[in-house]
């Protein structure tokens, strides 16, 4: 689960023996889920093609008295007070766990039920949406990849082509690492910075960096980020690769994030590094080079002597021009998101207290229950 995601692809099964051992928790289609160990706090509605599956002990599932609810409800777990009161309720002994009886003692606001449903309904369409857009993103991100296995995989299976030669990362692009920042520049609001823990699978999330004063980021002006840049963890989370999406206010890199630098900027010759760093085998090649004790480091050297088959250019530009509209839609999809997840928590807490009411709206089905391709 990630936020209101379920993962429809579970990497995990059990044998009917053991579902029908725990058929107390045995899907029907309307169960609210929510995550009570690690990340908790997660909550997802299940939909009616999940019916028959089951869930793991660190998720609890919901059954509630009037399954009309679900929507409401998962709003306000998902809301800022109820995620706080569950992260400072949590036993963190080994690792954050909630248990069963104090999600019986959170305080839930309760409107009458029409306006719980025009709530659930308004929320939820910005909800759907965003999930309309992580799918979407996946099938994009699927699509390059099947693309870029059928150009420089396949046909390589009885040897590499004419043209091509063995080579190594630094015959491709060369590297930035991040500013070293100081632990008294960093402020409340100010310009963003991208640290190593904002670099997820994919993109960058710019909701969780820290800030610098204007003075500082006139400092560090030449690691200043642009949309389409290409980011990978050097401390920890190495080789863990990021696009950098579009934003108002556009970040900079900090140490132990290194940037790939390329002639062109943006994302017009990025498609074959990105799917080169993006595929199944990248993470753990870049785990050989690290070293460290603690935590795993990489140094921008080790990154750019990883060996590779390298193509001919003339090949590889070819596929960056048919992979730049898939990652430009990718940002442009992200970026979208971003936005409906600011409006979304702008005004669920202001929907909650009553402090807006919402009257006149025609409460619809889910788009997402509407749309073929998501069941």
């Amino acid at each position: 689960m990630t936020g209101s995601l379920i993962n429809p692809r579970p990497e995990f099964c059990i044998s009917p023996a053991k579902h029908e051992e725990y058929r107390r928790t045995k899907f029907e289609g309307g169960e609210l889920l929510l995550t009570l160990v690690g990340g908790l706090g997660q909550c997802a509605v299940v939909p009616k093609s999940m019916a028959g599956w089951n869930a793991a002990r660190a998720v609890a599932v919901l059954r509630l008295k009037d399954a009309s609810n679900a929507r409401f409800l998962r709003l306000c777990l998902l809301s800022r007070p109820l995620q706080y009161l569950m992260n400072a309720w949590a036993n963190t002994t080994v690792q954050a766990t909630l248990n069963l009886k104090e999600i019986r003692q959170l305080p839930v606001p309760w409107p009458p039920k029409h306006e719980r449903r025009l709530i659930a309904h308004a929320v939820g369409t910005l909800d759907s949406k965003i999930e309309l857009n992580t799918r979407m993103n996946e099938t994009l991100e699927a699509i390059a990849q099947g693309l870029y296995k059928f150009w420089f995989i396949d046909t390589t299976q009885g040897g590499p082509p004419n043209g091509w030669h063995e080579g190594r990362f630094g015959n491709l692009t060369e590297f930035l690492g991040g500013y070293a920042f100081k632990s008294k520049d960093w402020i409340e609001q100010g310009v963003p910075v991208v640290k190593i823990g904002s670099v997820k699978p994919g993109i960058v999330d710019l909701t969780e960096v820290t800030f610098v004063s204007d003075q500082v980021a006139a400092e560090a002006k030449r690691f200043r980020l642009s949309a389409g840049d290409l980011l990978v963890g050097m401390t920890g989370y190495v080789g863990e690769v990021g696009l950098v999406p579009p934003t108002d206010n556009p970040p900079l890199l900090n140490q132990r994030v290194g940037k790939f630098v390329l002639e062109k900027p943006g994302t017009s010759g990025l498609g074959f590094l990105y799917c080169l760093t993006r595929r199944r085998g990248f993470k753990a090649e870049v785990e050989a080079k690290s070293h460290g004790t603690a935590q795993a480091n990489v140094s921008a050297e080790g990154i750019l002597s990883i060996p590779i088959l390298v193509p001919p250019k003339d090949l590889r530009d070819k596929f960056n021009r048919i992979c730049e509209p898939i990652l430009n839609r990718i940002l442009v999809n992200h970026a979208e998101s971003h936005t409906l997840a600011a409006l979304r928590d702008t005004l669920l807490p202001k929907l909650l207290s009553g402090e807006i009411r919402l009257r006149g709206l025609k409460v619809q089905e889910n788009i997402l229950e509407s749309v073929p391709m998501m069941k």
